[in-house]
C-alpha cells in the first residue's frame, strides 16, 4: 500500500490519496448492529490508546484493548 515512514506532506499527500476511496452513508440498520466501540487516544509524547467492545443489547464487554508507543510523527489535525 505505501511506506509508513512519511514526510508531513507526503502524509497530507496520502490522506487525499486515500480520501477518494471513501463512500460515505449515513444508514446504519439499527436491528443488525451487535456490537459498538469506545475509542481514546492521547498523543503527546508518548501515544496511548483504549478500546472496548461491547455487545448489543446487553452492553457486556467483549473486548478491550490498550496501547501505548514512543511517538515518532508530530500531531497534525486532521491526521491522527
Amino acid at each position: 500500500m505505501h511506506e509508513w515512514n512519511l514526510t508531513v506532506a507526503e502524509a497530507i499527500a496520502l490522506q487525499e490519496r486515500l480520501r477518494q476511496h471513501v463512500t460515505p452513508t449515513n444508514y446504519i440498520a439499527p436491528d443488525r448492529v451487535r456490537t459498538i466501540a469506545g475509542i481514546d487516544a492521547s498523543y503527546r509524547g508518548v501515544g496511548r490508546a483504549a478500546v472496548v467492545v461491547f455487545s448489543l443489547p446487553e452492553l457486556a464487554i467483549v473486548e478491550q484493548a490498550t496501547a501505548t508507543v514512543e511517538v515518532s510523527f508530530p500531531y497534525i489535525p486532521g491526521l491522527l
